[in-house]
């Protein structure tokens, strides 16, 4: 479609009053002979389709396989990793399906389609769906056209008419034969995203620290105490896939502050070092006066979380901080002064 018929179409859309007119076959949403011609538009609720036809035009929800390490729902593994589970989405837009092929025809070759169209002012030449006339034998038992549905509800942005437009050129109608699976459409890659996003459960993690008095694992007053994840580093990477695309959400530790009541806070780079002071934490009392004889320490972890689609980055996305509480005893060294 070249840029001016674009263009005419997103102005007649606007000026609908349901919002959106695309440059659509327009049918019935009535069995040919009984029905009023309508055209493409959308609901007040921002539902949009071109009529015609039952099922599919409802909710239009695209299973999504979704697998990887530190997934949601549930885990099988040591490592979080998962067998890949199956989820639901709401497409933007997607295939309903609508006339069998006997009344497609019938609606064209009457005329009512495209005197519908004209009805409506919708921009352009009125072209009917692909081919219509190969099906026009095929009756409820043989199966239905299958075209667009959206719901400007689910569309983030202000160019859903354009997102609207641009998919019904790469997803034209297509007729599905009643044993043949039907088509799923484009999604888009922020669709998949998404569903591997709100899958991934950051996984909580397993703290060591030095020294440990042996026995008892206390450290000591006024020694700075070192810490670290002892299960670190982990790796967080979520895949989702769906019509041949695949979006894969990866999260990676930035930062983890250990805070603790009778210590002053440290802000340490990844997960810590076994053998650093870079990240430590150095009690001022010992732990006998808390609650088990033993110092809650917190452990407030930061992760940047970054995406790519097909294997090309997409960039980041918002961060998340998971906050864990550990124990570690604290005891105070003691000596003896003695004159020589």
């Amino acid at each position: 479609m070249d840029a001016r018929r674009r263009t005419a179409v997103i102005a007649v859309a606007s000026a609908m009053v349901t919002g959106l007119a695309v440059s659509a076959p327009a049918y019935a949403d009535e069995p040919a002979g009984t029905a009023e011609d309508t055209a493409a538009q959308c609901d007040a609720n921002g539902n949009c389709g071109d009529g015609g036809g039952d099922g599919g035009s409802s909710g239009g929800e695209i299973d999504v396989e979704v697998w990887g390490t530190y997934t949601s729902p549930g885990k099988t593994g040591d490592d979080g990793s998962i067998e890949t589970v199956v989820v639901t989405v709401p497409p933007v837009c997607w295939y309903g399906r609508s006339m069998t092929g006997e009344d497609y025809y019938d609606y064209v070759e009457s005329g009512r389609a495209k005197a519908a169209w004209e009805k409506h002012g919708l921009p352009g030449e009125f072209e009917p769906f692909p081919n219509y006339a190969d099906y026009q034998d095929k009756g409820e038992d043989d199966g239905r056209w299958h075209e667009m549905h959206c719901d400007r509800s689910r569309y983030e942005g202000e160019d859903f008419l354009e997102y609207v437009q641009q998919w019904r050129d790469d997803n034209p109608a297509v007729f599905v034969e009643t044993d043949e699976e039907p088509p799923v459409g484009d999604i888009p890659p922020e669709t998949l995203m998404e569903a591997a996003y709100d899958a991934m459960d950051l996984p909580e993690s397993e703290y060591a620290w030095n020294p440990q008095r042996e026995g008892d694992d206390a450290s000591f007053v006024n020694l700075p105490t070192w810490l670290w994840v002892e299960d670190g580093p982990v790796e967080v990477e979520i895949h989702a896939e769906a019509a041949g695309n695949q979006a894969t959400v990866s999260a990676a530790v930035d930062t983890i502050t250990y805070s603790a009541p009778t210590a002053d806070s440290e802000q340490c780079a990844g997960y810590g070092a076994q053998d650093s002071d870079e990240c430590s934490l150095t009690f001022d009392r010992s732990s006998a006066h808390l609650p088990g004889n033993v110092t809650p320490v917190t452990a407030e972890t930061a992760w940047s979380i970054d995406w790519t689609y097909n294997g090309e980055p997409q960039g980041a996305l918002d961060p998340q901080t998971t906050t864990q509480t550990f124990d570690i005893p604290v005891a105070e060294i003691q000596t003896t002064v003695t004159n020589d």
